[in-house]
């Protein structure tokens, strides 16, 4: 996919998800691109083109569709959970299998992850949307440990919602 400063960040999303199975989660660039707004988008985007094919590290999607670069958006899989931001994209299936074994516990770490760098109602809402599908494959004490953890990190809720979001 060749993308430029008038693409749909919603269009690239899409090509992700259809082509390499990602997932994301964050705060992303409302409609189209705009690479001259943060330096690192600059860097990135040498030509008035860019190319997404193998080479392209995960990191470097990351930062042209964050809505702020100081928390970039994530990237991840269902058979692994999140992706490493160092990973290239032909890199993804070697990954993707050699660590699906463990992916239960990825589950669990993954949303653990999400709840520990939530700042805000939008990603409180994608570590939820993540949670609930996949609650049937957590024990009860993973499900204890994540309310736990939800108690301790998510500020901006009193106690008994988060009881309720996460029970």
């Amino acid at each position: 996919m060749v993308i430029n400063s008038n693409t749909e960040v919603l269009s690239i999303l899409r090509h992700l998800e259809i082509e390499y199975g990602l997932w994301s989660v964050g705060q992303f660039v409302s409609g189209e691109v705009k690479f001259e707004k943060f330096s690192k988008r600059r860097k990135i985007l040498k030509d008035s083109k860019y190319e997404i094919k193998g080479d392209i590290e995960i990191s470097h999607l990351s930062q042209i569709i964050s809505k702020y670069p100081e928390r970039p958006v994530k990237f991840g899989h269902d058979e692994v959970g999140l992706i490493p931001s160092g990973l290239k994209l032909y890199q993804l299936d070697d990954y993707i299998e050699k660590n699906k074994k463990d992916h239960l516990v990825s589950n669990t770490k993954t949303v653990i992850d999400l709840i520990n760098n939530i700042q805000n109602f939008e990603e409180l809402d994608w570590a939820l949307r993540l949670y609930k599908k996949r609650r049937s494959n957590f024990t009860q004490e993973e499900i204890q440990k994540i309310r736990k953890i939800a108690q301790e990190k998510i500020k901006f809720l009193d106690k008994e919602k988060i009881v309720k979001l996460f029970g």
